[in-house]
């Protein structure tokens, strides 16, 4: 899923939130063994769009009571909230950073160590930033290191970020000339970049090693996601258009302590319109990556690749996807792996139509009008056909429903959380939970508990799961919901909910 793309609001459609936090969870449960959902803070109300896709990338866990989240507030202002072993911490601001929410992000080496990038301004520009967390304490934002020397002064962004747990941590995104925007344009083209950091010392940033090659001149490429694991290893995913045939190609990189590959293109521009969306790592040299295809018909077909010991295979469409008159496209929206050859994606059929959101008068992307989710997993290597979530078709009452995330500790145990539209104007955006247990999913449910805290709209954009949490909840569920009196603004409480 294109990581700027955001759920937009038509005319009245006026409420829904920023992000989400991680939380340790108390009281009593739902139906679904789903605990009651617990406030953690209030976050200012600053804008009136949700992206879940970004949203989500601006937090990390490590168990479902080792948890960072960062969220912009008032005039751009970044802060960060923390659990450790159970406990939250008051939010702090994150000293020297800004940015907005759909260019928020963050990942850990472990508690207390983390690192966030956002698309600040600098001296009137929109330049990419990064901040250190260090035992707990956040250092100052500083620019991007030796991305300076790319940009030439230009506009840059961070469009990826992630951090293993052998402490090494890859920032990945774009850069262009001055007068550009990071949206690309005629005569500013975007550049994708990648720097690693270790131990505090930062390589400088780099163009993707033999990307120039391959790409055509005047055309923006980019990097989308990120994926880092032990052993000081990391890949990263994204799309150029071909030199030859100026159609959009999605390659992969990958980099061990530092030092990056040649980017390595996932098919060829006779696949069609493609580019990969996102992509999960558990062992050295064994990930998989998703993405879409788009036909010239206007449909788009998602796809899946897996690298094994080192080497990539050939993409493949996701098995059991059938489209016709009532959905024209499908797309990923989250893919979570837990061994090499072991993976869940979710997933949605949409719909178009002028008339966006119908009833409801809401529309994904800008133009889809309805949505229903699916799930594939991925079982010692071979993917099985994908097949619509059980039970949320009863929830679907607005036309659309979407899984925003997905975790899972061991194959066949995962959690997933989204929402899910209601019907006419006094109807809202509902967050809904449920868990698959030895490989069977469960009926969904909209949070338990949040009738009682007064919300009048909601929704799960992260999921965690942790089989060895002890005690405590095995996966987590983290979102935010609003609520509001006559006459009043609109506050938005960030909320968990365990299971």
């Amino acid at each position: 899923m294109n990581r700027k793309a955001a759920l937009l609001f038509a005319a009245g459609c006026t409420w829904l939130g920023l992000v989400a936090a991680c939380a340790a969870v108390a009281g009593g449960t739902g139906g679904g063994g789903w605990t009651n959902a617990r406030v953690i803070t209030v976050v200012p109300a600053v804008d009136t769009y949700l992206n879940t896709d970004s949203i989500s990338r601006s937090m990390w866990c490590d168990s479902p009571t080792n948890c960072t989240v960062a969220y912009s507030g008032a005039r751009s202002k970044v802060w960060a909230v923390s659990e450790v072993d159970g406990s939250w911490h008051t939010p702090v601001p994150v000293p020297g950073l800004t940015g907005t929410y759909f260019m928020l992000d963050v990942s850990c080496t472990g508690p207390g160590d983390c690192l966030a990038g956002s698309a600040g301004v600098t001296g009137g520009l929109q330049a990419a930033q990064v901040a250190a967390q260090l035992n707990g304490v956040w250092g100052r934002g500083r620019n991007v290191p030796g991305l300076a020397s790319l940009s030439s002064g230009g506009i840059s962004d961070v469009t990826a970020l992630s951090c293993g747990a052998g402490g090494w941590c890859a920032v990945a995104g774009e850069y262009g000339s001055a007068g550009g925007t990071l949206y690309g344009s005629a005569g500013h083209p975007l550049t994708p970049y990648l720097t690693t950091v270790h131990g505090g010392t930062w390589v400088k940033a780099e163009q993707v090693p033999g990307l120039a090659a391959l790409k055509a001149k005047g055309w923006t490429s980019t990097i989308s996601t990120a994926s880092c694991g032990t052993g000081g290893w990391c890949a990263a995913g994204g799309s150029y258009r071909d030199r030859s045939s100026g159609r959009p190609v999605p390659f992969v990189v990958t980099g061990r302590d530092g030092t990056w590959g040649r980017a390595h293109p996932i098919g060829n521009a006779a696949d069609g319109d493609t580019a990969i969306t996102a992509i999960s790592c558990t062992t050295l040299g064994n990930c998989s990556a998703v993405g879409t295809r788009a036909t010239s018909a206007g449909a788009t077909w998602p796809f899946v690749v897996t690298e094994r010991n080192g080497t990539w295979g050939q993409p493949e469409a996701v098995p059991g996807i059938s489209l016709g008159r009532t959905f024209v496209a499908a797309a990923i929206t989250d893919l979570a792996c837990t061994a090499p050859g072991d993976c869940v994606l979710t997933g949605f059929y949409g719909a178009t139509s002028e008339d966006c959101g119908g009833e409801y008068n809401f529309c994904y992307q800008g133009n889809y009008s309805a949505t229903v989710p699916f799930v594939a997993s991925q079982v010692n290597g071979t993917w099985l056909a994908a097949r619509e979530v059980p039970g949320l078709a009863a929830l679907n009452r607005g036309g659309i429903t979407l899984i925003t995330s997905v975790s899972c500790d061991t194959p066949g145990h995962c959690a997933a959380g989204g929402l899910t539209t209601g019907l006419g104007e006094s109807a809202r955006i509902r967050g809904f939970v449920i868990s698959e247990s030895d490989g069977a999913w469960g009926q969904p449910e909209q949070v338990p508990g949040l009738a009682a805290l007064r919300s009048v709209g909601s929704e799960v954009d992260f999921a965690f799961c942790d089989h060895d949490a002890g005690p405590a909840p095995e996966c987590i569920a983290i979102g935010s919901y609003g609520t509001a009196r006559p006459g009043s603004p609109w506050k938005r409480h960030l909320f968990a909910t365990g299971n």
